[in-house]
């Protein structure tokens, strides 16, 4: 299919007059009509409305969505005519439908318009209006700054390398914006799997376009972004919760070539005392590079290592490509034949194109038989060798076509007649499945991977569209050992989040070419505060473990990795609220601070959560920068000041991260430790949960989560919270540690300690729950420790600090 051209087309038509509506006879939806064209209208009780012009195979609606447990009620409609269209009300909002298709939408501090609706061929196209101060964020996996307006972006899932900032198509499709700017904040995703586009270089008008396939527009109401996120994963799916070995360090290269060579670098990384949790496996370890096999000689007894490297506290990931290899005497290849499970010509006869084994078949996941066989493979493979998780690799597909010397041949996604079959007598062009195959191949893996198990999967994808946070953490490809790309990580992986994808991480030093040793410092530093912190390098590039730069940078990448490790119960409380409501865990500074217009414009810094801002050096040879503070003071832990908002130089030698923590700001801490293992069987012992809890004096709140780390126990009501709140009064620093858990759940054992910052002089006095108690003021530290006594389910503990 040819992609537009042009926005809107040339030679389009408008949508046919909107003569007629009706309500559906359970009232939930309603169909405008005019004599060539149908819109319906729903309205969902959390301020979300569908509007949807009808063309097409529906492959989000009738395949995808279902997969992605959304969370979505209709509300009832009430329908009137009025002059010249229709007015439609459901819960807080209110649609007005004028005969041209004009729409407007609105509810209590929202509204948006949507106009102009065409036609060209198969494609169809829609406006909607843009404030001249709104800014656009989300779009996926985008290079570019943090604001998008300004460009045309496509949704095409593309395997691209080397990417640069004019790069458009990229490895994930997320056809979803949030448009924010102080005073409120909406949404629009276009829930279409072909290709798809958003021009935004109109100063007021934002054209979105499909391919083909219907013009599924979802408004998101917001009116907050925290609201517009919460409504995007009601639609596409709430963020899997991994396990928490999958917030641990990760190293991997494109080689680990053999199991000895796994063990060095294990054994290395224990030698040093540098924490780790997971080491994969490229390509390399397979037969001829045929799925779900092992090279023997090279690795001759893969169990065994996954064993050994598991007394050790590190998990195997292992990658899986889609392209299985044509080879009669491959057993995959002979049971996907048998299963008739290969993408194929309108003919019948399989696609073929050449990927690393060779000229390889690719499985149909849009059936869902083919996704419980696919699933089945991974399930058996992972148990009968130990395999901790899998990663998911040149799933856009990447194709190199029959012959890459001769393009023209075919073996290219974009062959005409390649079909997808959903049923028998159902066939579906593969452009409407391409950007969905790597999302319904990770619905097949963890639905696999899950059967008859307790333990929670962990899946890693270089490619996915809107819903690929169900199953999956991102990584954003093959980048470069660049400042550029180290740079560009911050808004692409903020963006990511915004687009309801939490899980999210660049290649920490670059994929392709070589760091030098300061450039992979200041990485190293940075990438530990990404949600997904994983060092990545390509074939024939020089060592990238944190000791191949030498001592000094070994010894600043060992201690921000700890840094990491302390603060697990920190990030275990991100990943369940991401769990629960959308929240990403990397966040731009206008998530906390809505009305900071200067927020708005960051885009070299991010929070981790809401207390944590952290502020990368970005550029070679510099040991300051300016940082902007928004909204609120901020405590610096390493000069142990208090700054108030707006711009600041900051010194940043190179062993040190520009990172400040919020006033009122509230930080669970950890112990320090080589491997999550170590943390294992505290869940069984009431000892899960932060050893100490950082607070910043001034007003905040934050309820600590923990549960056992590995299972799904949590939702049978086997989880902890501590809920903490500081508050200043008068000449006190009022604390209050409440303890929430199931009757189900032991008691915790443990005496938690609580660090208040700054104290630059000694308190005069605290009390617990109005008697005297004792703490011990540490001058050069400029702080105060206490300990606590084990909490009791649901009586506050109040702490009192003058």
């Amino acid at each position: 299919m040819k992609p537009l051209s042009y926005l809107p087309p040339r030679n389009s038509r408008p949508i046919g007059r909107i003569v007629r509506a009706e309500i559906g006879a359970d009232q939930l939806s309603v169909n405008l009509s005019s004599d060539t064209d149908t819109l319906s209208v729903t309205i969902y009780n959390t301020r979300i409305v569908r509007i949807q012009w009808h063309n097409g195979p529906d492959i989000f609606h009738q395949v995808v969505q279902p997969l992605l447990d959304p969370q979505l009620t209709p509300e009832t409609l009430q329908l009137k005519t009025v002059s010249d269209g229709f007015v439609i009300t459901g819960g807080v909002a209110t649609i007005t439908v004028l005969s041209d298709g004009s729409v407007r939408i609105t509810a209590p501090d929202a509204s948006a318009d949507l106009g102009g609706w065409g036609a060209s061929g198969t494609a169809r196209f829609v406006q909607m209006l843009l404030a001249p101060s709104e800014r656009v964020f989300g779009l996926g996996e985008k290079t570019g700054g943090l604001d998008k307006r300004g460009r045309r972006w496509t949704q095409w899932t593309t395997d691209v390398h080397p990417h640069t900032p004019d790069t458009d198509e990229m490895y994930q499709a997320v056809p979803m914006m949030l448009m924010a700017r102080p005073g409120g904040a909406r949404g629009l995703f276009l829930a279409n799997t072909f290709r798809t586009y958003f021009d935004l270089t109109s100063p007021e008008i934002a054209t979105i376009a499909a391919d083909d396939g219907p013009l599924a527009i979802y408004c998101y109401l917001g009116p907050t972004v925290a609201d517009v996120l919460d409504q995007h994963t009601r639609v596409t799916g709430r963020p899997t919760l991994p396990p928490r070995w999958a917030l641990g360090f990760q190293q991997s290269r494109y080689s680990y070539r053999t199991q000895t060579r796994v063990r060095q670098v294990a054994a290395e990384y224990r030698r040093r005392g540098i924490p780790l949790d997971v080491i994969y496996l490229d390509i390399d370890y397979m037969k001829g590079y045929r799925l779900f096999t092992w090279d023997a000689d090279r690795f001759p007894d893969p169990a065994a290592l996954t064993k050994e490297l598991a007394d050790q506290g590190i998990r195997v990931v292992a990658i899986v490509d889609p392209g299985v290899k044509i080879d009669e005497t491959y057993a995959v290849y002979q049971s996907g034949s048998a299963h008739d499970a290969w993408i194929a010509y309108a003919n019948g006869e399989p696609f073929q194109s050449q990927v690393w084994p060779g000229l390889c078949v690719f499985p149909d996941f849009l059936r869902s038989s083919i996704r419980e066989w696919w699933g089945s493979l991974n399930r058996e493979w992972v148990m009968a060798y130990g395999i901790g998780g899998i990663w998911n690799d040149m799933n856009e597909p990447a194709l190199f076509g029959i012959d890459p010397r001769h393009p023209e041949i075919g073996g290219h996604a974009t062959d005409v007649g390649i079909v997808h079959r959903n049923g028998e007598d159902n066939p579906v062009p593969h452009w409407g499945v391409h950007n969905v195959y790597a999302l319904l191949q990770a619905a097949g893996t963890v639905e696999g991977l899950m059967a008859d198990q307790d333990t929670r999967p962990f899946l890693l994808s270089r490619s996915g569209f809107a819903g690929i946070q169900h199953w999956a953490a991102v990584w954003t490809g093959d980048n470069s050992s660049w400042w550029e790309h180290l740079k560009m990580a911050i808004p692409m992986c903020i963006n990511l989040g915004l687009s309801g994808i939490p899980f999210v991480g660049p290649d920490i030093g670059g994929f392709f070419g070589a760091p030098s040793p300061e450039l992979f410092a200041r990485w190293i530093q940075m990438g530990v505060f990404f949600p997904f912190a994983r060092i990545h390098s390509d074939i024939g590039t020089p060592d990238q473990e944190p000791w191949a730069f030498g001592p000094d940078v070994e010894a600043i990448a060992k201690r921000y990795i700890g840094y990491r490790y302390r603060l697990l119960p920190y990030l275990e409380t991100l990943f369940e609220e991401a769990h629960r409501t959308g929240t990403p865990i990397m966040r731009p500074l206008f998530w906390e601070f809505p009305d900071d217009a200067a927020a708005y414009t960051v885009e070299d810094q991010f929070l981790l959560g809401p207390m944590l801002l952290i502020a990368p050096v970005t550029e070679p040879g510099s040991t300051q920068r300016v940082v902007y503070l928004p909204e609120t003071d901020w405590y610096d832990p390493w000069t142990r000041r208090i700054l108030s908002p707006g711009w600041h130089p900051i010194e940043s030698p190179i062993d040190r991260l520009p990172i400040f923590i919020r006033s009122g700001g509230i930080v669970p801490l950890g112990p320090q430790v080589d491997s999550t293992a170590r943390l294992r069987s505290r869940w069984e012992h009431g000892e899960d949960g932060p050893d100490e809890i950082w607070i910043i004096r001034g007003q905040g709140a934050l309820t600590c989560y923990s549960d056992d780390g590995e299972t799904f126990a949590m939702a049978r009501g086997y989880w902890r919270r501590i809920a903490v709140t500081v508050t200043p009064e008068a000449a006190d620093t009022i604390i209050t540690v409440t303890g929430q858990w199931p009757d189900v759940v032991t008691p915790p054992t443990k005496h938690l300690r609580l660090r208040i910052s700054p104290y630059t002089t000694r308190p005069t006095s605290i009390s617990l729950d109005g008697q005297a108690a004792d703490g011990t003021w540490i001058p050069e530290h400029a702080c105060l420790e206490m300990t606590l006594p084990p909490l009791q389910r649901n009586r506050p503990v109040h702490i009192v600090i003058r």
